[in-house]
């Protein structure tokens, strides 16, 4: 239980480091502030976006950013 709350943590830390503005949603563009943190290119940042981006706004909420990262995201 306090890996997964870590986890979440750790998720909502990169999320907020993407919205300083505190907008309640990120971009893909928004996204590139976490190239260099995280073992990730700008095409799988691309990927990870999209499935993260269920509903196809183009925007992801700080839910359905945590959420998504709860899932298999990690095959890219």
């Amino acid at each position: 239980m306090d890996s997964e709350v870590s986890l979440v943590g750790g998720v909502r830390a990169l999320y907020e480091q993407c919205d300083p503005e505190g907008r309640g949603f990120i971009t893909r563009e928004d996204l590139n502030c976490l190239q260099g943190q995280i073992p990730l290119d700008s095409a799988q940042l691309d990927e990870v976006f999209a499935i993260l981006d269920k509903d196809q706004q183009g925007r992801l909420t700080l839910d359905a950013f945590t959420t998504g990262f709860g899932e298999p995201v990690y095959t890219l």
